[in-house]
């Protein structure tokens, strides 16, 4: 099943049939955004007008997570913060309560190894690993490329219906504040699998 906010829709009404061009889908992933169209029968949350049905607007989404793209160890700031599946959890959760803000942990995270476009710069890709010490260099160094910081007494971010994580975004399978696109990790990206803030560091 197709599913989209009204807000992500561009509507043109046939009564009492409703024609959507989407700009986003689920059910599977894809390198880039595509328009496709969807016909749905009007009572699924849209009047025959073309205007959202109030009893189902989404609830307004409260952002209280900060989520630190491309973290580096608190311990050596020169090193990344390491992804081992065994410490990743204590790793945020230590990484998080390092920062100021007072947060109590981490939420949601994401590993990362920096893309094979990249391998100029192996010998710059350097994790630690806040539990075991461990350090590693070069592509097959897995980091955390964004933990999810979360305020004392807070809950975690939600998780929308396209699979985004955080506030703001638009677009499938986001984790972040404020990206349009696909599978970005960071923050105000704009495109496809884009890992940083602001469309850099990596873009594979």
């Amino acid at each position: 099943m197709i599913s989209v906010a009204a807000s992500d829709a561009t509507l043109s009404v046939t009564t009492p049939v409703c024609t959507l061009s989407l700009h986003s889908y689920t059910g599977c992933d894809i390198d880039g955004l595509y328009s496709i169209t969807v016909t749905v029968n009007c009572p699924l949350g849209i009047s025959g007008n073309g205007s959202p049905n109030p009893a189902a607007s989404p609830a307004p989404i409260i952002c209280t997570s900060v989520f630190f793209a491309m973290p580096r160890s608190p311990v050596s700031s020169s090193y990344y913060l390491a992804y081992n599946s065994s410490t990743a959890k204590p790793s945020a959760d230590a990484f998080c309560r390092t920062q100021p803000g007072g947060f109590g942990g981490a939420g949601a995270y994401r590993s990362l190894r920096l893309p094979d476009s990249f391998a100029s710069q192996a010998s710059l890709w350097v994790t630690e690993d806040l539990a075991t010490g461990e350090v590693c260099t070069g592509l097959q160094c897995e980091a955390l490329g964004i933990v999810e910081c979360i305020p004392l007494g807070a809950a975690a971010a939600a998780v929308d219906g396209l699979g985004n994580v955080g506030c703001r975004n638009s677009g499938v399978k986001n984790v972040g504040n404020g990206n349009s696109g696909t599978n970005s990790i960071g923050n105000n990206n704009q495109g496809s699998y884009i890992y940083g803030d602001y469309g850099t560091p990596y873009a594979a």
